[in-house]
């Protein structure tokens, strides 16, 4: 390509014509569509010859058994995982519950206790009434008695 590299001048004399810029421009824009269509036309008439190699071959029904393994190695330990942890949530909840129900048997133990201390005491209550009620009588009679006497 003899044109690369070449500038247009600003201004060229030839033997006695001169040569505008435009007009070199003009001279490059045909010499190089002129070679663009030579290039089309070679790369139209070329042909390209593609060659896959398939030497590998690609067994289908062991690919779709190994993914199936994975899928079902995966789902068994993900199966085992939600186990185990449903297992140790359950043995969680037994223990909190056999913690509150002791807790519940100790606490209805005591209310028991309370309440017969409650009526004992208002036994004695009623029992140290009782015997107020008889000395205040005891002690009116004494006086009465006395107080006849005198």
């Amino acid at each position: 390509m003899w044109y690369r590299g070449l500038q247009a001048p600003q201004h060229q004399t030839l033997p006695g014509l001169p040569v505008a810029a435009g007009l070199w421009s003009r001279l490059l824009a045909l010499q190089l569509s002129q070679e663009l269509r030579e290039l089309q036309a070679q790369v139209s008439d070329t042909s390209v010859v593609l060659s896959m190699d398939n030497s590998r071959n690609l067994d289908m029904d062991s690919i779709i058994a190994e993914v199936k393994a994975q899928y079902e190695e995966m789902a068994n330990k993900s199966r085992m995982e939600a186990e185990s942890w449903y297992q140790t949530k359950f043995e969680t909840l037994q223990a909190t519950a056999g913690k509150h129900g002791d807790e519940l048997r100790n606490t209805k133990t005591e209310i028991t206790e309370i309440n017969r201390m409650i009526h004992r005491l208002q036994a004695e209550i009623d029992n140290v009434k009782s015997q107020r009620v008889l000395s205040h009588e005891f002690n009116r009679k004494k006086v009465h008695k006395y107080s006849k006497r005198s």
